[in-house]
């Protein structure tokens, strides 16, 4: 008998900069990666991961998020589901 498994999830065999839930934080920059761009298929529009490098925004704290990648809550928040 052989057995066969496909172990490419279990072996995290991801792009450096997949577009992955479990790795954003809430809020922006921190530990997560600079993930790359994708394309929301129900809407069919390019959704941007990261803060552009002009950005005036700031964190809770103040802080500018220019360059930084973005939060889970800024990204909900963008596609109006928060």
């Amino acid at each position: 008998m052989v057995f066969i498994f496909d172990c490419l999830l279990a072996h995290e065999a991801y792009v450096k900069d997949a577009l992955l839930a479990h790795k954003m934080n809430r809020g922006p920059g921190g530990q997560q990666p600079k993930m790359h761009y994708t394309i929301n298929p129900l809407m069919d529009e390019m959704q941007i991961m990261v803060f552009s490098a002009d950005s005036a925004e700031v964190d809770s704290k103040g802080l500018s998020v220019a360059g930084k990648p973005k939060g889970m809550e800024q990204v909900l928040r963008k596609q109006g589901i928060l």
